[in-house]
């Protein structure tokens, strides 16, 4: 009778990026045939087993088909060079010879960089590093989609400071597990020179009142208003009539770096105060006496 051989699949393969088949160990049963080492030739039926096809689920209707392999024959990996193949056909026997398999997908890391740029400038394009591309594939064939930053509640997400850059659509094929490391974008203040130019102080000459004048101050850049909380104003000799002066100075962790060229020195004048002197009376009956008329404001 012929002797028995076992054949023991492998269940699974891992993609690869190559067309693959699974493995088959052929064990003879038989312990008189201990030195006999055969090996499964296998064929793949459903061609090319390339691309992962693993469902996702039990239900899952777009789970591909197993792939499907059997051994056409045995033949002996040189242990008895008495055995040709007419002998092996003849005189071992085995069960078990179709198959059916997936092939799994195979790793894949994807990791966001890590961005910088100035406010107000354009985003940059969120780029990523992938890592574990198998075979022939391309990024372009793999992925598809594209990574998306947070941006902290607030519709532009403008403000400096820093911004976590997520997967958004971005996927990988059937063929890829894929793993995300997020990244970040950093918004970093904008530099800006003011010079006297690019300051306006509003509702100036301004005259003696007996209080302090602090007319409002406006900083516009290339068209751009800068805004009043990136800069204090403070004032000095805004009390009485002459020349006042203006001092601008950065409120370091806003938006704008400001830096101040403010020379000359920033001034407004304050006016004298004009009055209307009122004096009476302006005639007088000669009395011997020296008459001084009042004089009022």
């Amino acid at each position: 009778n012929p002797v028995q051989v076992t054949l023991n699949w492998t269940d699974h393969l891992v993609y690869n990026g190559k067309e693959q088949k699974p493995t088959v160990t052929a064990t003879v049963s038989d312990a008189s045939f201990t030195n006999v080492k055969l090996i499964a030739d296998v064929q793949v039926v459903t061609q090319p087993a390339k691309d992962a096809n693993l469902p996702t689920g039990a239900d899952d209707a777009d789970a591909k088909p197993k792939y499907r392999a059997f051994v056409k024959k045995l033949v002996d990996n040189g242990s008895d060079p008495a055995l040709d193949q007419n002998t092996i056909d003849r005189n071992f026997k085995f069960d078990n010879s179709e198959h059916e398999f997936y092939i799994t997908p195979a790793g894949l890391t994807v990791t966001a960089d890590n961005l910088t740029k100035v406010y107000r400038e354009p985003d940059p394009v969120l780029t990523y590093k992938v890592v574990g591309l198998l075979g022939e594939d391309t990024e372009a064939d793999v992925l598809t989609g594209a990574l998306t930053r947070d941006k902290a509640g607030k519709p532009e997400g403008e403000d400096v400071g820093v911004y976590a850059v997520t997967q958004g659509t971005l996927a990988a094929n059937q063929n890829y597990d894929m793993t995300f490391v997020p990244g970040t974008l950093t918004i970093v203040e904008k530099p800006v020179k003011v010079v006297n130019e690019h300051v306006t102080i509003s509702d100036v000459p301004r005259t003696y009142n007996g209080q302090k004048h602090t007319p409002e101050v406006t900083v516009t850049v290339d068209g751009v208003v800068i805004p009043s909380d990136e800069y204090t104003v403070t004032y000095e000799n805004n009390l009485d009539a002459g020349t006042a002066e203006v001092i601008l100075a950065d409120v370091p962790g806003g938006n704008y770096g400001l830096t101040f060229d403010n020379k000359p020195t920033l001034t407004f004048d304050i006016l004298p105060k004009e009055v209307t002197l009122s004096w009476s009376p302006l005639t007088f009956e000669y009395d011997g006496k020296l008459h001084v008329p009042t004089c009022t404001l």
